[in-house]
């Protein structure tokens, strides 16, 4: 289940018909909201590496991991320049196969832990119920532009991991500190292939069969029905 927050009804209505709004990863760094800002958005940590550097002279110098008095930062601009299209996702972990009560018990209880956190995004919410589905008219919404498209749960670290994908990964843009754990943050990152500041909005299409509007504060408390794989039955249960 992914959810949209939105401080206005009108802004949640204009996705279920068919637009989503990404803005720039960089601009993320800068927002005014101390709550929401991350300054290491997009941000490569390098630790234990041996660099070579080369001054303007040609002269080349060696530098070792124990002569690094801290980390080496490092910000792309091209990972700067992704559109990002920021989310809540909720998903079952443990034992649990979904569809079953105890599945959909564990997911109400993530809804309810994180609604305090969630509840600065907005007072208006639109909730994915097809994921894969929803993904799917973002990629191809994305390649009719010739734009790359990714979409992926955040991972949220203690001590910043080691990029394995190298440089021209989207990893860093699905990076954030513990501190953002509760936001269970789900992104769809855009590389336009464009500079600027400036968010993009993207047409993918009516989603209203695979959506629904609700109040966040409703969120908690919501019916849910699950369909048996058997036969076929809808069974509902209030909260």
């Amino acid at each position: 289940m992914l959810v949209k927050f939105f401080d206005k009804k009108e802004h949640a209505e204009g996705m279920m018909d068919g637009t989503i709004r990404a803005g720039r990863l960089k601009c993320f760094r800068k927002t005014e909201d101390a709550a929401r800002r991350d300054n290491l958005e997009g941000t490569i940590l390098l630790e234990g590496v041996t660099l070579t550097v080369t001054t303007d002279e040609g002269d080349s110098v060696i530098v070792k991991p124990e002569d690094l008095a801290a980390p080496i930062e490092m910000r792309l601009d091209w990972i700067g320049d992704l559109n990002v299209f920021c989310m809540t996702g909720f998903r079952p972990e443990g034992p649990h196969p979904w569809p079953s009560w105890s599945a959909v018990d564990q997911l109400m209880d993530q809804i309810a832990a994180s609604l305090p956190s969630c509840r600065k995004f907005g007072k208006h919410a639109v909730v994915i119920t097809h994921r894969s589905e929803f993904l799917a008219r973002i990629r191809r919404a994305a390649e009719r532009r010739n734009w790359q498209a990714r979409g992926d749960f955040v991972s949220y670290y203690d001590s910043y991991p080691p990029d394995g994908e190298g440089t021209r990964s989207f990893a860093p843009a699905f990076l954030k500190p513990r501190d953002f754990c509760m936001e269970r943050e789900f992104r769809i990152a855009l590389n336009t292939g464009t500079t600027g500041d400036h968010p993009v909005c993207l047409d993918i299409g009516g989603i209203r069969d695979i959506s629904f509007y609700i109040e966040t504060k409703k969120l908690a408390t919501m019916d849910v029905a699950l369909r048996d794989g058997r036969t076929g039955e809808v069974i509902s249960r209030e909260r």
